[in-house]
Formats: structure tokens, sequence, C-alpha cells
């Protein structure tokens, strides 16, 4: 589900209403959902209501969507799905489909968050979950948002530092 509201929310930052393309290009997604146990219905997303409600978000200048990297030294890669100014500060920002955000899962995600503000090179001041949930009456929830930007890029080196370790381990046995 999450690669076909990824894809709405992408279109809704360009202003593309053709909802023609959004089935299309996501035609196993859409199969693979309505058909399972869940019958998740992603189109309850709301990320057009979402910018609507938020105009924190600089939503007509975003300065990159969809932005991949690979940084070699670290072997690490990703995508963010959103640098864009919010509350004035350059921020990463990461469309969610979460039921629920509890610490923990926040935690997870800004450490992501982190990851690619490394990954961008810039000078992020915010991370930024943006939450898109079919089962809100309103498809989305308020945004929730770190100004630790440090604390979670140190977090998350520790991590990646715990997991190179494990695998040269296991590789060793």
């Amino acid at each position: 589900m999450g690669t076909i509201i990824h894809k709405m929310a992408e279109m809704a930052l360009v202003n593309d209403l053709d909802v023609t393309k959004l089935w299309t290009e996501c035609v196993e997604e859409w199969k693979l959902i309505q058909n399972g146990s869940m019958k998740l219905d992603p189109s309850m997303a709301n990320p057009r209501g979402f910018m609507q409600k938020f105009i924190e978000f600089d939503w007509k200048n975003p300065m990159e969507i969809e932005k991949e990297w690979f940084n070699e030294e670290l072997m690490l890669s990703g995508t963010a799905d959103l640098i864009i100014k919010y509350n004035g500060v350059l921020s990463i920002a990461d469309w969610k489909t979460s039921r629920s955000y509890s610490q923990e899962k926040k935690e997870h995600y800004f450490k992501q968050l982190a990851a690619y503000a490394i990954l961008s090179g810039k000078a992020i001041k915010a991370l930024v979950i943006c939450p898109l949930n079919p089962k809100n009456k309103n498809g989305y929830g308020s945004p929730i948002w770190s100004t630790d930007v440090e604390k979670y890029k140190k977090m998350y080196l520790e991590d990646l530092a715990t997991f190179n370790k494990l695998y040269r381990n296991k590789q060793n046995l």
C-alpha cells in the first residue's frame, strides 16, 4: 500500500490529477491490497488534504521529491520522499502509513530520516513524519517532527556500526 500512497503524494506535489496514471502505474500493488485479507483502500489516504491543511510546509517549492542517494563509503543507499522547508527550516520529510506512532516507532522513523540527511550532505535542520492513513477519517494525521537531527544521525550511525560488526562476525564464522 505504501507504494500507491507514495505515488499519490508525489502526484499531489506536482499537481498531477491523472488518476488513470496512478491505477496503471500501480496495477500490481492494487491487485495485492484489494485481494489481501485486510481489503485496504489506499484511495482513502488524503495527501492533497494533508498539503492543504499543513501550510507550514513550502509545498510550492520542494527542493527534492523522491531523491535517491548512494554513499559508497558507508555502503548506504536510500530514497527520501521530500526535502522541503517546514516551519521555515530545511527538512527531510517522509510519507508514512502507520496506524499508530509509538515512541519506538517514531525513533525508528527519525533514524531513517537522519540516514537520508547524512546521504543528502545538506544542512538538514528538521526531520518530519507525514502520516497518511486510510484508517483515519480524513486520511491523514498531524506532522510529527524533530529538530534533534544530530541526535538521530548519531543513533543511526551507531546502529549501522553495530550491524556491520555483527555482519563481519557472522562472515568470519
